[in-house]
């Protein structure tokens, strides 16, 4: 080990710096070495990966792997963002102004209910599909129902799917995930004397044309509501 120290510091004024496109090497003050590489751009800024280690060599091998990996077109994943200030960031700045203000507020719910209390401490480049299937299934043996689950990885993906476009992250996990299987639960409906009686029930409110128009269709209430 000593001697590989050694090493270093006789090359690292020499070699302290690559070419441009080629990263750089360098010695921190504690005696530790960094590499550091431009990944990418944000807000017209260059957006840097840096790898740290005790010895020159260590950081060097890093860098050349993570520079073959970008020529590759695999970007290096940024180690400090966390899923949950993400989410916040993506429903603002993606979904807010691209959806209709009732999806934006389905996705925001989704997420603050159960994606950022499950998985929202963890750091997007440490995100496995393992952690997305633990929590999907945590959440069915709750009870939740599988149609919510599903809902909650369709919110996931989407969201990892901007990631990967940004540059944060090299790959969507949530897509490695299948998704819950879902269970069609019995539709109870009216008998014909619980319909008669309902309508007598009605008789005299002010929604009463609403209500019969809907029990004899079959309307959802989204439908329903739409009538004019």
């Amino acid at each position: 080990m000593e001697h590989e120290k050694e090493k270093d510091r006789k090359i690292s004024s020499k070699h302290r710096k690559r070419g441009q496109g080629e990263g750089s090497i360098f010695q921190r003050s504690d005696g530790r070495w960094c590499a550091a590489m431009v990944v990418g751009y944000r807000d017209g800024r260059p957006r840097r990966k840096h790898f740290y280690g005790e010895t020159r060599s260590d950081v060097a091998d890093r860098l050349t792997r993570a520079l073959q990996e970008l020529q590759q077109g695999i970007i290096p994943a940024d180690d400090r963002i966390k899923l949950d200030a993400f989410l916040d960031q993506w429903l603002e700045d993606t979904v807010k102004p691209s959806v209709r203000p009732k999806t934006y507020d389905s996705y925001k719910q989704l997420a603050r209910l159960y994606l950022k209390p499950d998985l929202g401490h963890v750091r997007l480049s440490k995100l496995t599909p393992h952690d997305v299937r633990k929590f999907m299934n945590a959440k069915i043996e709750t009870g939740l129902s599988a149609r919510t689950v599903l809902y909650c990885r369709a919110v996931l993906r989407r969201a990892l799917r901007q990631a990967v476009c940004d540059g944060i992250i090299f790959r969507n996990v949530a897509t490695l995930v299948e998704p819950p299987r879902s269970v069609r639960s019995e539709v109870k409906v009216l008998t014909p004397e619980q319909a008669g009686a309902f309508l007598e029930a009605i008789k005299e409110d002010r929604l009463q044309a609403l209500y019969t128009v809907a029990l004899s269709l079959g309307f959802r209430q989204g439908e329903a509501l739409g009538l004019r």
